[in-house]
């Protein structure tokens, strides 16, 4: 089975990947390939940099992905470019979720390719309060709004899921529960 989770960030999405990666699953990651890219290109001057130091500044290293996938590389490559490798990955795997789908181009190749499509939903309130913790810091109204007028948050929307889970408590117990009743 494979399953590819969407949602706005901080909605769930990876806890949700990593709670089937427990029951045997693959996670797997639309910008799993960027990462690799950007870091290669951030290495050619700075070689001790690794992807968990760039990972340190999640909310900087986000804005470069945003930028280098949707800005640079779609326009180059094509819409379906970055889903066609997470989609051609997967095929490896009986097992597999993807924890970062974002643009309805991916849901279009990920069901073509068998897969199905889940919603993770989470209130603005919320998801703000998990993301200031991940970051360590407070995130400003402007930033917040800043963050989610990109094309990769706005496009969430418009994505058309096969399941939804309500992810509105703060606990990895209730989105545990959710996934279970969704799976069997």
């Amino acid at each position: 089975m494979r399953i590819a989770f969407t949602g706005k960030a901080g909605s769930g999405k990876t806890t949700a990947a990593d709670l089937l990666v427990s029951r045997g699953y693959q996670k797997l990651s639309f910008a799993a390939p960027m990462k690799r890219d950007v870091l290669e290109m951030v290495r050619k001057h700075a070689p001790w940099v690794t992807l968990e130091t760039l990972d340190q500044g999640k909310d900087l290293f986000r804005t470069v992905l945003q930028g280098y996938g949707t800005e640079c590389i779609k326009p180059l490559c094509g819409d379906d470019y970055w889903a066609n490798l997470t989609v051609r990955e997967s095929e490896h795997f009986a097992l597999c979720s993807v924890d970062d789908m974002r643009f309805t181009i991916e849901a279009t190749r990920w069901r073509e390719a068998g897969g199905i499509v889940v919603k993770v939903n989470c209130p603005d309130s919320i998801r703000k309060i998990r993301l200031e913790r991940k970051f360590g810091r407070d995130i400003s109204d402007a930033e917040w709004e800043k963050w989610n007028s990109h094309q990769s948050e706005k496009e969430v929307d418009l994505i058309d899921p096969d399941f939804e889970i309500d992810n509105s408590r703060d606990s990895v117990v209730f989105l545990a529960s959710a996934l279970k009743e969704l799976l069997g």
